[in-house]
């Protein structure tokens, strides 16, 4: 756990009602929700077992869903009071996307990535800010790596039930 975070409490915390996908699917894996008022924004939920809900210390108002091997599963995200309308919103995530990683080093850099905060599965070359405008032929060759070795990547369902992965690919 880095220094930019805190541990909640393991078992029951609050989340934005406006969540993704659906609400049974959350129970389906095993969230139980209480006090779903129809006027609050919030309810209360119990974690399944082993999960845990990590608070940013710089962003109070983040926070990742992880199971019980460490993985981020989602995020919650509240908005500040002055947003009328939406309040925030808590989603599940797919194991795996297709992303782009920034360096701060001078120069600049950056790589696009397939794979999660614990696995890199693939990993261009890095490329400094003056040469962005590779950055879409990048994502492309990610993505087709992804449909080729894990067509599923995409779904909220696949791959979770297999061992986290080294890094398999850097260019």
């Amino acid at each position: 756990m880095s220094n930019d975070e805190l541990e909640s409490v393991k078992t029951t915390f609050r989340m934005p009602k406006n969540m993704e996908p659906s609400i049974e699917y959350w129970e389906s894996l095993g969230f139980v929700f209480s006090n779903i008022k129809k006027d609050d924004l919030l309810c209360n939920v119990v974690l399944p077992e082993g999960w845990d809900v990590i608070i940013s210390k710089k962003y109070l108002l983040y926070a990742n869903i992880v199971d019980q091997n460490g993985l981020k599963r989602g995020e919650r995200k509240f908005k500040s009071l002055k947003d009328d309308n939406d309040k925030g919103y808590t989603r599940l995530i797919p194991r795996y996307s297709v992303f782009i990683q920034t360096y701060d080093e001078t120069p600049k850099t950056v790589e696009v990535v397939f794979g999660n905060h614990k696995e890199r599965l693939f990993v261009t070359k890095r490329i400094t800010a003056d040469q962005i405008d590779k950055i879409a032929e990048m994502k492309q060759e990610v993505t087709s790596f992804a449909n080729e070795h894990w067509p599923d990547w995409e779904s909220l369902d696949a791959y979770w039930d297999i061992d986290v992965k080294e890094n398999v690919n850097n260019k």
